[in-house]
């Protein structure tokens, strides 16, 4: 096996954590305790208000923009979060994305349940996240750090029975994992991949090598930037699958929040590697790593192979690789399963071409025990049997891409593992908790490793379509999936001015014309604002002075 400057590359690499202790008493006694979490606070509002609203957008009832809005107020932490939520403009997806259960199309999961939005009062914070039954289950970065919002029944099997629907946990409250040893991986199982993967020999049918189509510019070109891909694209277009334990146990059995469970941490992670600057230049490279395909299986499932629940990891991640991932650049697959050694994830590491084969855009190959695709990884949410928080989840996600895009780990010591108070990086071998400054970036060396991939012919399956159907309004588009909207060709019907997505634009798809109209809602930081004919977006806030000197106003757009 070929040896390189940060030591062995294997065709496979492992995430593993250390038992840790079994809790703090921060949480009050009388509420029942959460895996990994020290301390939580429970939430208990109405639903019915914000179940009534979402369904009212849907359905498409409320089009205009200006009050497509849902308004959220809860206490906690000793502090209100009155949450200011509209239908997310962004989100992982890539162009078409499907949705299946057992392999048939299904609308289990709406797009139109992820929101967006910011804390009133708090201009440099950003929200995103699922309303599902009146629960909003999602995300809050403010400027005092991270909340997540989770509901009970990822955790609590009696879910139904408690007095509260969700809960609500700071960054600084997850649990840090035992770092004082090592991740230990069986040497015979190491040694039986390395064997296998010696077999590799790619078969003759190949991918569709991707380019650009009818002049599209990749993201980076747009913005700008050179692009980094060797197909000058940015996205990675993912399978993403969920075995019949995460259904069951983590989405509850329900279909939709299984999907939004997934969705929302996916989301982070893909804002984790479209924000990176993996060439250096000081400019971030935008590499976005998408959902293509979104299957849920279950025990029903044609040809299914994860009926049983003890499974290695190593032969988890073969039976997932038996699967043909030729049409994708990567296959992941997650799960809910209690892996031996703390082992919390598993997937094959790309190298530049002359390397092992395995990870990114990796043609099928054919191996001593049969075909494979190689461009695969796997991740539970469980490990010496407690159930991962979300923001554990959203690192282990990142840690295994990570390596289908070039990264082994990074070794012990130096500036890739300074530990310390700011932590270690994202290709650390044992899991962070993802609340110091290092766990949610990359270090210099994997960077380093991931560039090079990433400008060699191994980057060949990447992308430039423009985002055209996911229902994300985007430079280069006139309308995305709505009903002004041409929907195979983002263009405007014709005789329509504007897209209902804009704020600014009325029921019949024309530019509103009356200065008067509320586009924007009052903050403690910003007057209303106002439409201006002929412009399609609000104008800019009028800022409130005491407020005029924060930094984060970067959704006050302006529009003169």
């Amino acid at each position: 096996m070929q040896s390189y400057a940060r030591g062995v590359w294997w065709l496979a690499a492992v995430f593993c954590s250390l038992a840790v202790g079994q809790g703090s008493a921060k949480t009050a006694a009388h509420l029942p305790k959460v895996d990994r979490v020290d301390h939580y606070e429970p939430l208990s509002y109405n639903t019915r208000p914000l179940a009534d609203k979402h369904d009212r957008i849907s359905r498409g009832v409320i089009w205009e923009p200006q009050i497509r809005k849902l308004h959220l107020q809860f206490t906690a932490y000793g502090r209100s979060f009155n949450l200011h939520l509209r239908p997310s403009t962004g989100g992982p997806f890539s162009p078409g994305a499907k949705f299946t259960v057992n392999g048939k199309p299904t609308t289990s999961y709406d797009p139109a349940s992820f929101y967006e939005g910011e804390v009133q009062g708090d201009p440099s914070s950003h929200v995103t996240g699922h309303v599902i039954g009146g629960v909003f289950s999602g995300v809050l970065k403010t400027s005092g750090g991270t909340y997540h919002v989770e509901k009970t029944q990822k955790y609590f099997s009696n879910h139904k029975d408690l007095s509260f629907h969700s809960f609500i946990y700071h960054e600084d409250d997850v649990q840090f994992p035992d770092h004082r040893a090592g991740c230990v991986v069986n040497g015979t199982v190491w040694r039986q991949l390395t064997e296998l993967q010696a077999t590799a020999v790619p078969l003759e049918t190949g991918r569709l090598k991707r380019s650009s189509k009818n002049g599209a510019e990749s993201l980076g070109s747009v913005r700008g930037k050179r692009a980094l891909t060797n197909t000058g694209g940015n996205f990675c277009h993912m399978r993403v699958a969920v075995d019949h334990l995460f259904f069951s146990q983590i989405g509850g059995g329900n279909e939709q929040d299984t999907f939004a469970e997934v969705v929302t941490a996916f989301n982070l992670v893909q804002e984790i590697y479209s924000t990176t600057d993996f060439d250096g230049d000081g400019a971030q490279d935008f590499i976005t790593p998408s959902i293509g395909q979104f299957d849920l299986l279950t025990l029903d499932s044609p040809n299914y192979r994860f009926a049983d629940s003890s499974i290695a990891v190593s032969e988890f991640l073969d039976r997932w690789s038996q699967d043909d991932h030729t049409m994708f650049c990567l296959a992941l697959l997650l799960t809910n399963r209690d892996f031996a050694d703390g082992v919390l994830g598993l997937a094959w590491v790309a190298q530049p071409p002359g390397g092992n084969r395995g990870g990114i855009c990796e043609d099928r190959v054919r191996l001593s025990v049969g075909e494979r695709s190689l461009n695969t990884g796997i991740v539970t949410y469980t490990n010496y049997g407690n159930r991962q928080p979300r923001a554990v989840s959203v690192v282990t996600i990142a840690h295994e891409l990570g390596h289908n895009f070039g990264s082994p780990h990074d070794s012990q010591g130096g500036r890739c593992s300074p530990g310390g108070s700011s932590g270690n990086f994202i290709m650390f071998p044992q899991a962070t908790n993802g609340r110091q400054t290092n766990n949610n970036r990359f270090s210099p060396c994997s960077r380093e490793d991931i560039r090079n991939v990433l400008q060699s012919t191994k980057s060949d399956c990447f992308a430039t379509e423009a985002f055209c159907g996911n229902a994300v309004l985007e430079e280069g588009e006139e309308c995305d999936v709505d009903r002004c909207c041409d929907n195979s060709t983002c263009t405007l019907l014709a005789g329509n001015e504007c897209s209902s997505q804009q704020e600014c634009c009325d029921l019949n798809c024309m530019i509103i014309t009356d200065n008067r109209t509320d586009c924007r809602g009052q903050t403690d930081c910003a007057l209303t604002s106002f439409c201006k004919y002929p412009f399609i977006m609000c104008v800019t806030s009028t800022l409130v002075l005491v407020c005029a000197s924060l930094k984060g106003m970067w959704w006050y757009r302006n529009y003169y």
